[in-house]
């Protein structure tokens, strides 16, 4: 099966009142803060019948409590977003009729996820992009997001290659 024929959403029949989604119901794509507007929230989840909303893509655990629903997001194991280089995962227990979450948070071995970025090859095939990838692991913070704004502007405003603005980028922010 292609991925774009994946379903944006997952309703196990054996498991009660739970949703899996990637982002959103509506979208691969949404991000979800603890401080979306509810009239957002309406927006990515419409019609929603489960309490509980099981998601990914933001790579940082959170759980976020809305109109009587549980929206948790999951976190990371290999590249959490949230400053912490740690692998992140969750327990689930149902209790009671009632699903409880833990999020969870181990150290990894980062100087050997680093080595792998250099003993592969990794960096040498993918050049400018592969650089930003390690930074992101080292830093557990986004990067690519944020060069690629940075990017367009610097576009917008002259002529500048991809490795240049990579350079630019490392060295301002």
């Amino acid at each position: 099966m292609e991925l774009g024929a994946l379903p944006l959403h997952l309703r196990p029949e054996t498991i009660p009142d739970l949703v899996v989604v990637h982002a959103s119901l509506r979208n691969d794509l949404d991000t979800v803060r603890p401080y979306t507007p509810e009239a957002e929230l309406e927006v990515m989840f419409p019609n929603l019948e489960e309490h509980n909303v099981l998601r990914g893509h933001n790579h940082y655990g959170q759980t976020r409590h809305w109109d009587g629903h549980q929206i948790t997001t999951i976190g990371s194991i290999g590249l959490s977003m949230d400053g912490l280089t740690t692998a992140q995962y969750l327990l689930l227990d149902r209790v009671d009729d009632d699903w409880h979450v833990q999020h969870q948070s181990i150290p990894y071995d980062l100087d050997a996820a680093i080595a792998r970025f250099h003993d592969t090859g990794y960096l040498r095939e993918t050049g400018s992009m592969g650089r930003l990838f390690l930074r992101e692991l080292v830093t557990a913070t986004q990067q690519w997001v944020p060069f690629l704004h940075h990017l367009k502007r610097w576009r917008a405003e002259g002529d500048i290659g991809l490795d240049q603005a990579l350079e630019r980028f490392l060295n301002e922010y």
